[in-house]
């Protein structure tokens, strides 16, 4: 069965408890560092269970990758937060992923975003294995506007 709502890796654990019949999670607070368990996402088990219920077609999924540097090296896919010097930020619609790489302070867990060191632009409908980046041929503004991060 497939369902073609918009939906972040935050939410899989939620979902996952609440499809075995455990106890809900507690939703975290905003310093959460000495919480034993809790999450950020919800249960989208009712996604599941009746997939044309509710659909989003305008709905955005965020994420972040952390990187230590513009090339590959060893711990490029799990690196200890002293190492990261690049955050790839993303967004994703039905439509749409785009991801900007910009440098990150580690020290402060702060990104520069006027320090872009790449980005990624993929048309879903037109690419959907994400394999042609167009990032160098649109407009960004009006990427951004669209996607809701500009007024």
């Amino acid at each position: 069965q497939v369902v073609e709502s918009v939906v972040e890796l935050v939410d899989v654990f939620p979902t996952l408890t609440h499809l075995a019949g455990l106890h809900p999670l507690h939703h975290c607070p905003s310093s959460s560092f000495k919480i034993e368990l809790c999450t950020e996402g919800s249960s989208l088990a009712y996604l599941i269970r009746n997939p044309e219920r509710d659909i989003n077609r305008e709905a955005y999924s965020f994420s972040q990758y952390p990187r230590p540097s513009d090339s590959i090296q060893e711990n490029s896919d799990l690196p200890d937060l002293v190492d990261i010097h690049i955050m790839g930020y993303s967004i994703r619609s039905n439509d749409y992923r785009y991801t900007l790489w910009v440098g990150f302070d580690p020290d402060h867990c702060q990104p520069n975003m006027t320090d872009i060191h790449a980005g990624e632009m993929y048309l879903l409908a037109e690419d959907p294995g994400e394999d042609n980046n167009v990032f160098d041929e649109f407009d960004h503004a009006t990427v951004l506007r669209k996607l809701g991060m500009l007024p």
